[in-house]
């Protein structure tokens, strides 16, 4: 029996070596290259691809069963054949031989030299691989084979994996070429260059890419390089990516002459394709100054992908980086605004949305926590609910003219804000949210425990907004804007509670001709494209009323006892350099078309002045065009009487313009027969003094009363 099997064994091994001889005498005695044809039709039978050998094929076979390719091209499918679908300049694949006997597959490097794939959607949304995925459907020829098939449930293909080994792989000068002709979007990976180390199952093995981007609807042309350590298990499973890093280069030169650079790094990143599972550990981002830190997973990542985690950007100067991207900002008011922003916040991300939760952001002296929401990104809808504690916007807006300090309701500032937003832009807005601020400047004025709430679909936009303190008062309103038409429509409703005038007035102006408090009340509409046209073609109406107030710059009681003593003959006193006129109250309502305000209602009174008056304001150009009729209070009223004022009038005319007003008395007025006959007398009794009165008139009165007393006398 030990004989028959040393027999055995002998003869197993001479056929073996007879079996390898004859394997290494093949490339001697056949060339492949007399069998392109039957090649190129074998695959033509299997894919339906054309396959063309422009060089020399190569056999070795022993100790490496090797294959090498000069040009090969394989056509594209019916339809798509300006290009080839695949085109290798230079191939080459060895599989070490002895290796197989005991079922072991050890692949030396895999080179492709000159690789370029050509992948097309055409217009109706067919890609030119489709037919080469496509599951063959089972025709009756072969069921009854498909029928018969052997059970193959316990076939372990991780097993024939586990026992791969490949030496290496190595792609140069390679091209990918992307075109979807529904779109239009071309998409050119140039000069890519692609190695791996050895590889085993199991174990770590280093890879490199390298290549340029670059296409029609590519914003951000470039180069890419990456470098990493990845294991893979034999079932193909879980790929680990370790020491993983990602640069991108601009293809475009900055002013400075550098290229703009964007580094992506992560220690450990995690990819399990069975439970569709990925975790991104530790990643940076950084391109300048700009650095970013984020823990990322994601699931369902082949079906409906998912991802969630937190980002913390470190503190850093916007106008620094920006300048980085050679993007100039725009001048500012203060030039030490938007030169420090840092965030934190927590995200969920899929196909339909972003969700940012647990926002915080520091920018400058302002502090904001909240969430945003953004839903639909072919037509981003934005839900947002933010609390920042105080905010200066004046910094960030253009420096305003010296000469130009219009005054305007919060109301009026916050349309002016909209406004300067393009109009287009507006049209697609969808957005709805709250913002509540602990303080905010804005157009120089200050309003505490501020909220708003907007709303925008469709091109209308409503913006409510109150603040429970507004100098000393509280101010509410409601702002709709409807963009829909060329020139937009808006709708504006304002209340203001008390607010102390001076200070107000102070801040949006720099000085303060008026004081008190006042409450206000407006219903105001306008149409244009710009807030410009808008305001001159504002229309509606306004009540106001103001308590315990004051006009500098003449006081009226005084001018009104000049008045009856230039009646009497006798002489004028010396003004005050800081004459200004007390009221008690002043009330009216008004109308206002076209941008021009007109009061016919005005009711200012004084301890002891009542005044009517009527007349109108260029909201445009802030001009003043009044008349107020006064009369002297002559007694009071009681419980029983009602008060009593004299009978002759004193007039005054106030123009000007809000910053710089002027107050002329109007002496016709005065002039009934008795006063004129009084005027008269004192007139020839004092001829040599006569120019220098009517020089002091005009001082005293205002200019031009003494030309209009020459011209009546």
């Amino acid at each position: 029996m030990r004989k028959i099997t040393q027999y055995l064994l002998a003869g197993c091994s001479v056929l073996l070596l007879v079996v390898v001889i004859a394997v290494c005498l093949i490339p001697f005695l056949v060339d492949p290259n007399d069998y392109k044809t039957d090649i190129a039709a074998l695959i033509k039978d299997k894919t339906g691809r054309d396959v063309a050998f422009e060089g020399d094929i190569t056999v070795s076979v022993f100790p490496w069963v090797g294959l090498k390719t000069e040009k090969m091209v394989i056509s594209n499918r019916l339809g798509s054949q300006k290009l080839p679908f695949i085109s290798v300049a230079k191939s080459d694949i060895n599989v070490r031989l002895l290796p197989l006997l005991s079922q072991k597959i050890e692949v030396s490097t895999i080179a492709l030299e000159g690789l370029t794939l050509n992948l097309v959607k055409d217009k109706q949304g067919v890609s030119n691989w489709a037919d080469l995925v496509a599951p063959n459907p089972v025709s009756p020829s072969n069921a009854a084979a498909t029928a018969v098939k052997p059970d193959t449930k316990n076939i372990q293909p991780q097993s024939a994996l586990a026992a791969l080994t490949v030496g290496g792989i190595a792609i140069n000068n390679a091209q990918v070429n992307w075109d979807n002709q529904q779109t239009g979007e071309r998409l050119e990976l140039k000069n890519i260059h692609f190695t791996v180390d050895k590889f085993t199952f199991g174990e770590p093995v280093k890879i490199d890419l390298a290549m340029a981007a670059s296409g029609k609807e590519l914003k951000f042309p470039g180069s890419v390089k990456l470098t990493s350590d990845l294991r893979v298990d034999e079932k193909l499973d879980n790929f680990v990516f370790s020491d993983s890093h990602l640069e991108w280069l601009d293809a475009k030169k900055l002013a400075s002459g550098q290229s703009l650079a964007i580094t992506i790094t992560t220690p450990n990143t995690a990819v399990n394709v069975t439970k569709q599972t990925l975790k991104f550990s530790g990643l940076q981002l950084q391109s300048g100054d700009l650095k970013f830190a984020a823990e990322i997973t994601g699931e369902q990542f082949l079906d409906k992908p998912s991802f969630q985690g937190t980002v913390v950007a470190t503190p850093f100067n916007p106008g620094i980086v920006l300048k980085q991207w050679d993007i100039a900002l725009p001048t500012m008011s203060d030039a030490k605004a938007l030169t420090n922003l840092g965030m934190s916040f927590h995200f969920q991300a899929n196909p339909d949305l972003v969700e940012l939760t647990n926002l915080d952001v520091a920018l400058d002296n302002s502090h904001g926590k909240g969430s945003v929401t953004i839903k639909d990104f072919a037509l981003p809808a934005v839900v947002f609910d933010v609390v920042v504690d105080a905010i200066d916007v004046d910094r960030y807006l253009a420096p305003p003219e010296k000469s130009s300090k219009p005054l305007v309701s919060p109301g009026m500032a916050f349309a002016a804000g909209t406004f300067s937003f393009p109009l287009d832009w507006l049209r697609k807005l969808d957005a709805e949210g709250k913002l509540a601020l602990g303080n905010m400047t804005f157009n120089r004025m200050t309003l505490q425990d501020l909220h708003l709430t907007l709303s925008s679909k469709k091109g209308i936009v409503k913006v409510e907004q109150t603040a429970k303190q507004f100098y000393q008062g509280s101010y509410s309103g409601n702002l709709s804007i409807d963009t829909r038409a060329e020139k937009s429509f808006f709708v504006l409703n304002e209340n203001l509670t008390n607010i102390h005038l001076e200070p107000f007035l102070k801040a949006i102006k720099g000085d303060a001709k008026m004081g008190g408090f006042v409450a206000l009340s407006t219903q105001l509409h306008g149409q244009g494209s710009k807030l410009k046209e808008i305001k001159s073609n504002l229309t509606g109406k306004v009540d106001f009323f103001l308590k315990d107030g004051f006009i500098k710059g003449f006081n009226l009681q005084k001018m009104v006892e000049n008045g009856k003593k230039l009646v009497k003959g006798g002489a004028l006193p010396v003004d005050s350099q800081h004459d200004q006129t007390n009221f008690s109250e002043i009330s009216g309502t008004a109308t206002i078309n076209k941008g021009l305000l007109q009061n016919n209602d005005l009711i200012a009174n004084t301890a002891k002045l009542r005044s009517k008056g009527k007349g109108s304001v260029n909201l445009n150009t802030e001009g003043v065009d009044y008349n107020l009729l006064i009369k002297l209070l002559k007694t009071a009223a009681t419980t029983t009487t009602p008060e009593q004022v004299h009978d002759t009038p004193i007039g005054i005319h106030l123009g000007g313009t809000f910053s710089k007003p002027t107050y002329t008395l109007d002496v016709a007025a005065l002039l009934t027969d008795k006063n004129k006959a009084k005027i008269e007398h004192f007139l020839d009794k004092n001829k040599v003094k006569i120019d220098k009165l009517m020089d002091k008139l005009d001082k005293k009165l205002g200019p031009g009363v003494g030309d209009l007393l020459k011209k009546i006398f």
